[in-house]
């Protein structure tokens, strides 16, 4: 449960951060988005503690349910930063590993006196 609650915290500042421009704020720095992702927070959290409270169904089932749901809507929402930071993360892994395939064979071309051209 505990960690729903903190991945909803984080995609929140994620979406925030990333569309800070199309919420009316495109000078807001990370830490600004970070209280704006707090806020709405503590707004979700508050809509879903009254919800569930109405007639009887406040149980955790239902309360992990609803933040389930919460985060697949925001994870859908965050799919462009979230693919972007893989994307360079691959790139820079592949890159790292390209120039030390690179190295290893100018190495062995060095050593057996080959050169290249």
């Amino acid at each position: 449960m505990l960690l729903l609650l903190v991945a909803a915290l984080g995609l929140l500042w994620v979406v925030v951060a990333a569309h800070r421009d199309e919420l009316g704020f495109p000078r807001l720095s990370l830490r600004g988005s970070f209280v704006l992702a707090f806020l709405a927070f503590e707004l979700v959290l508050l809509a879903i503690t009254e919800v569930s409270s109405i007639g009887d169904h406040f149980t955790a089932g239902v309360v992990e349910g609803a933040w389930a749901a919460v985060l697949v809507v925001l994870v859908w929402a965050a799919r462009r930063p979230i693919g972007s930071v893989v994307r360079s993360a691959t790139v820079a892994y592949r890159g790292a590993a390209g120039c030390e395939r690179r190295r290893r064979v100018a190495r062995g071309r060095a050593r057996s006196g080959r050169a290249r051209g």
